[in-house]
């Protein structure tokens, strides 16, 4: 157990205020005894913690009630400046979305009709006939869609089995 006499001879040892010999022969005992090295290591904390502090910025105190409550409104009307400029920007922000609304939403309801114009203008019997495929029936009620080539040729072959039928 540690006493309160070794305690005080560390917080001025921290302190500096023992002289050399003094120091070495409480050094030497602290390095023998773990409670003394942690009790040493408390006060040494405890020290910065103060040094700390003492170095610190003061705080202003008011000096009368006047102040005091004139310090509170000058924090209250800051406040009351930030949010009032957060609102005007946010504000700003939605005009600027007005405006943008009012030039894109044509823009973009001219497109939307132009790709559905043009998306029915090239329906499936348009495009086949630009790409130069046919629908052709092969039998009744059944189609195929075919080449143009393939178109030819089948009607070649058609018209030449009528050929040889009238000429038999």
């Amino acid at each position: 157990m540690i006493r309160e006499q070794d305690i005080e001879k560390i917080v001025r040892l921290v302190d500096g205020q023992l002289s050399p010999a003094e120091s070495l022969e409480l050094e030497a005992q602290i390095k023998a005894d773990a409670e003394l090295a942690d009790e040493y290591r408390r006060q040494k904390d405890v020290s910065v913690l103060l040094n700390d502090v003492l170095k610190a910025d003061p705080i202003s105190v008011p000096q009368s009630q006047e102040d005091y409550f004139a310090a509170i409104q000058a924090k209250i009307q800051k406040q009351s400046d930030e949010l009032k400029a957060a609102a005007a920007e946010k504000n700003n922000f939605w005009k600027q979305m007005a405006w943008a609304r009012r030039i894109w939403a044509p823009a973009i309801a001219a497109c939307v009709i132009l790709t559905l114009t043009c998306v029915y203008e090239m329906s499936p019997q348009k495009v086949a006939a630009a790409s130069g495929y046919f629908e052709v029936e092969t039998e009744p009620g059944f189609s195929t869609t075919t080449l143009e080539s393939d178109t030819i040729c089948i009607e070649w072959i058609d018209s030449s089995y009528v050929d040889l039928s009238l000429g038999s």
